[in-house]
C-alpha cells in the first residue's frame, strides 16, 4: 500500500502556516491536504500511486487515526480531523474498514445452501470461507436450509412392493404414492426390474446361466445296441418359473457345424444327421427354439445341440442362457433316460453368485479295458465374462494332456500334466477348459481330481465329475451274491469357496436295500477337524491337514458333521448291482452347508425314471409343506445331535414346491433301470 502522492509534505505544513495567499500551492484555502479539489473518479490510473478524489464529496470531520474506505479499493485516513491521506489496494485487496485486506468469501452466518440430506453450506465466523455443518438434532437441509421435516427432502421410499412414494422438496410430508409397471419391484427406493432385484440376492434363483454339455460314456449300451453312444444324446436344460410373470428366454452358443450352419438343437445336431456335434468356433449367436417362453409356475425343457466336451481341451463350447424373469435352472445329460443308460443332473448356479476359486471333486478314471472304452474323471472351468480370464489350475492327480487342444497353453508337449504343478490357462468367454485325469490302475493311493485346485482372476463356473463310473460297497467286494452292475455319469456344478460352510446334514438316499452311500469331505482351508454324530469311521475325528485335503467314506447311516473349518460336502451312490431292489445306478449330488439352506424350493424331477424322491432335512418340529400338503411329522426321523430330522417324500414326474416356516434342506434324485440322476434341490449362496 502507497500513501496518496502530495507534491511535498513539508509544503503542506508551510502552506497551512502562511496566510498570504500565493496561489495554489499556499494559503489557507488551498487545496494542499484537503478533499475540496475536484477528482476524476472513474479515471484508470496508471499505477497504483495514481489516484484522484473528489474531496468535496468527502466528509470533512472525523477522529484524528480513524480510517475508512473511500471505495472498494481506497483507503483514507484522518489527519487534523480532516481525510488526508489514501492508500490504493493492490490487485487482488479489498477494502475493509480502512485497511486493504483479503476480499471475504461470504458473510459470517450466511448459508449457501444444503450438502446433503442432514448438512448445510454456511460462511465461517471470519467470513473466510464457505463451510459444511451437519443439522443440528433430527433436523434435515431442505429447500437450502436445515430445519425440522417429517422425512428426507425429494428422497423416494417404497411404500410395498410394487409402489413408492417421494419426500416433497421442503420435507414436510409425502407425495401421493406410484406403482411400479408389470414385471417390477420396488427396492431400495426405486422400481428394478425382478432380474435386477435378483441380482442383491445370492441364491439358486436367477436371470443367467451358463451349460455345458458334460463329458458322457463312449460306449453303447448293451441292451440297446441301435442308439447313440450316450455321448451322442443332446443334453437339456429345464428351466422352472416360481414367478407370476411368462419368462422370456434365449440359449447363446459360440460354435457350428462344420457345414458352416448354425447348429439345431436335438440329436442331429448338423446337416440333419445324427452323431453329429456342435464345435467349429463362430460369433456367438442365439439358437433357434421351438418355443421360447417359460410359463408361470412351470417348467419347460430346452433340448440343446450336441455339444460334448471330450478328453482334455479348451473349446468354446458352454451354452449362455438369459431370462428376462427369474428362474431355476438345472441341467441334465440327458434328461429322459432314453436307453443311455448314462445320466445325471446338476443344479445350476447363477451368474451373479459364481465365485473365483473352487476345489474340484471326481472319481479315478478307468484306462481301457477288455474291450470297453476308457472312461474318465474330469474338472470342467467355463469362462463366463468378457475379456480375458487367467484361470490356474493345481491338479492333485495326473491330468491327459493335449497341446493341440490347448492343454498345455505354454507350448510344451508333455503326455501328462503334472499331479502339484500349477498350470495356467487363458480363456474367452464361453470356453470351456475340460480336463480329464489319466486312467490308473493302482490298488491304493491317490488316483483322481478331489482336492484340484482352481483360480481365476474373474468369477468362472467350475463343474466335475466323470463320464462313467461305477461305485460299490466295500464290504460286499467279492461276493457273488453282488454284482458291479453299472457304470454311469456323474457331473455336478461346484460351489465357489466363499459360500462353503462348516456344518452338512448327510442323509442316506432313499434305501435301495442293503445299499450304503459315499460321501467326500474337501476342506476349504488348512487344518480342518471333522466330528460325525453318530460317529462314522473313517470321517469321525479325522483332521484335513491342507486345503483341499480329502476324504472319502461309505455309510449306510445318516448323520450330521461338522467342522471347524469350511468344508465341501459330496454325496454318492452306489451301482445297481449292490442294491437288493437292482435299481438306480451311481450320482453325485453336492451337499449344501446347512448355512446356505433355504424356506422355498421349486423343482423339477427327470424324465423316464421308475421313481423320484426328496430327501427333506428340517430343524426338529419345523413346518414344511410339498406341494401345498404337509408333511406329518411320522415322516420324520431323528437323527445326528437329535435336533433334526429327515423325511423321504415320493414325487411324481414333473414340477414340484416345497415351502417350510424357516430354512430346510432338499434333495432331488430318481432311480430307474441301470441309470440314476440326483441334485440338491437349491440352496442359497451367501458369503
Amino acid at each position: 500500500m502507497n500513501f496518496f502522492r502530495w507534491q511535498n509534505l513539508a509544503l503542506f505544513a508551510a502552506a497551512c502556516s502562511d496566510p498570504t495567499p500565493t496561489g495554489p500551492v499556499g494559503g489557507g484555502n488551498s487545496a494542499v491536504g484537503q478533499f475540496d479539489a475536484a477528482v476524476v473518479a472513474d479515471t484508470q490510473p496508471d499505477s497504483k500511486t495514481d489516484v484522484h478524489f473528489d474531496f468535496e464529496a468527502t466528509a470533512m470531520t472525523c477522529t484524528d487515526g480513524e480510517r475508512a474506505c473511500f471505495n472498494e479499493t481506497v483507503a483514507k485516513v484522518c489527519v487534523n480531523s480532516q481525510w488526508q491521506a489514501a492508500d490504493k489496494c493492490d490487485v487482488g485487496l479489498l477494502c475493509k474498514d480502512g485497511h486493504c485486506a483479503t476480499p471475504a468469501a461470504c458473510q459470517p452466518g450466511q448459508i449457501k445452501g444444503c450438502a446433503g440430506p442432514a448438512i448445510q453450506t454456511q460462511c465461517s465466523s471470519d467470513g473466510q470461507a464457505w463451510v459444511d455443518k451437519k443439522c443440528p438434532g433430527k433436523q434435515q437441509c431442505a429447500v437450502g436450509k436445515c430445519q425440522d421435516v417429517v422425512c428426507t427432502p425429494s428422497v423416494p421410499e417404497c411404500t410395498g412392493t410394487n409402489s413408492l412414494h417421494t419426500c416433497k422438496d421442503d420435507g414436510s410430508g409425502w407425495s401421493a404414492p406410484s406403482d411400479c409397471k408389470l414385471t417390477s419391484v420396488c427396492l431400495g427406493g426405486k422400481c428394478v426390474s425382478l432380474c435386477e432385484s435378483n441380482l442383491k440376492i445370492a441364491n439358486n434363483v436367477g436371470c443367467e446361466y451358463w451349460s455345458v454339455d458334460l463329458d458322457n460314456d463312449p460306449g453303447k449300451n448293451p441292451a440297446a445296441p441301435n442308439q447313440p453312444t450316450p455321448e451322442f444324446f443332446p443334453h437339456s436344460v429345464v428351466l422352472t418359473n416360481p414367478g407370476v410373470y411368462d419368462a422370456v428366454v434365449k440359449f447363446s452358443v459360440a460354435v457350428g457345424c462344420a457345414s458352416g450352419v448354425a447348429c439345431q438343437v436335438g440329436v442331429q445336431t448338423c446337416d440333419n444327421k445324427p452323431n453329429t456335434v456342435c464345435t467349429i468356433p463362430k460369433v456367438p449367436y442365439e439358437l433357434t427354439l421351438a418355443n421360447a417362453v417359460v410359463p408361470a409356475g412351470q417348467s419347460t425343457e430346452f433340448k440343446l445341440p450336441v455339444m460334448n466336451v471330450a478328453g482334455s481341451v479348451i473349446a468354446p463350447k458352454a451354452v449362455h442362457i438369459q431370462s428376462d424373469q427369474p428362474v431355476v435352472a438345472f441341467q441334465f445329460n440327458p434328461f429322459n433316460s432314453e436307453n443311455a443308460a448314462s445320466n445325471d443332473g446338476s443344479l445350476l448356479l447363477p451368474q451373479n453368485t459364481l465365485g473365483k476359486e473352487y476345489y474340484g471333486v471326481s472319481l479315478p478314471s478307468r484306462p481301457a479295458l477288455m474291450g470297453f472304452p476308457a472312461n474318465y474323471g474330469y474338472v470342467t472351468v467355463v469362462a463366463t465374462l468378457t475379456g480375458t480370464t487367467v484361470v490356474q489350475v493345481r491338479p492333485t492327480f495326473a491330468v491327459i494332456a493335449n497341446p493341440n487342444g490347448g492343454v498345455p497353453q505354454d507350448g510344451s508337449k508333455p503326455a501328462q500334466l503334472t499331479a502339484g504343478q500349477t498350470y495356467s490357462f487363458e480363456l474367452k468367454q464361453y470356453d470351456v477348459l475340460n480336463l480329464a485325469s489319466v486312467g490308473a490302475m493302482a490298488p491304493s493311493g491317490k488316483q483322481d481330481l478331489t482336492g484340484t485346485h482352481i483360480k481365476a482372476d474373474k468369477v468362472v463356473a467350475v463343474f466335475a465329475g466323470h463320464q462313467a463310473t461305477g461305485i460299490t460297497d466295500s464290504f460286499k467286494k467279492g461276493d457273488e451274491n453282488w454284482d458291479t452292475c453299472c457304470t454311469e455319469h456323474l457331473e455336478e456344478q461346484l460351489m465357489p469357496l466363499q459360500a462353503w460352510g462348516n456344518q452338512a446334514f448327510c442323509v442316506k438316499s432313499k434305501p435301495r436295500g442293503y445299499d450304503v452311500d459315499h460321501w467326500i469331505v474337501v476342506a476349504g482351508e488348512d487344518n480342518v477337524a471333522l466330528t460325525t454324530q453318530p460317529a462314522v469311521k473313517g470321517l469321525n475325528g479325522v483332521t484335513l491337514a491342507k486345503a483341499g485335503d480329502s476324504v472319502q467314506v461309505q455309510s449306510s447311516e445318516s448323520f450330521m458333521l461338522t467342522a471347524t473349518g469350511k468344508i465341501e460336502a459330496v454325496q454318492l451312490l452306489v451301482s445297481q448291482g449292490q442294491t437288493q431292489d437292482k435299481i438306480g445306478d451311481p450320482s453325485m449330488m453336492l451337499v449344501p452347508p446347512a448355512k446356505q439352506y433355504r424356506d422355498e424350493y421349486v423343482i423339477r424331477t427327470a424324465d423316464g425314471y421308475s421313481t423320484n424322491w426328496l430327501t427333506i432335512v428340517r430343524p426338529k418340529g419345523v413346518a414344511v409343506s410339498v406341494d401345498g400338503a404337509v408333511v406329518g411329522a411320522s415322516q420324520f426321523d431323528d437323527f445326528g445331535d437329535g435336533s433334526w430330522q429327515f423325511a423321504y417324500i415320493k414325487v411324481a414326474k414333473g414340477t414340484h414346491t416345497v415351502k417350510a416356516d424357516k430354512p430346510v434342506g432338499l434333495m432331488v434324485y430318481g432311480y430307474g433301470n441301470v441309470t440314476a440322476y440326483g441334485y440338491p434341490g437349491g440352496m442359497n449362496l451367501a458369503f
